[in-house]
């Protein structure tokens, strides 16, 4: 599968887990975004990702450019390869 239609698929299914599975998402619960500027594929991530978690306010949505301090930190801790890439606890998709 390419790793577009990866990060999307992986997307849907985060959907599903929170549709299905609310209990699952606790109060603390966060996804982490790393996007990079002008990068049309993280652009549509972003908003594929806004979109299937607006009705769901017990999940918060963090994104990070990969060139800020903190998106550098967030690539080495948790070894992000590519841009976009989602990071759910300490599982990374991208």
């Amino acid at each position: 599968m390419p790793p577009v239609r990866y990060f999307f698929a992986s997307l849907l299914a985060l959907a599903l887990i929170v549709l299905i599975f609310p209990a699952a998402c606790s109060d603390s619960s966060n996804v982490t975004i790393i996007t990079s500027p002008g990068c049309s594929k993280c652009a549509a991530a972003d908003r594929v990702l806004r979109a299937v978690l607006a009705d769901n306010s017990n999940i918060s949505i963090k994104e990070h450019l990969f060139s800020s301090e903190e998106g550098r930190r967030i690539i080495r801790e948790h070894r992000v390869k590519d841009v976009p890439s989602l990071i759910i606890g300490e599982s990374v998709i991208g």
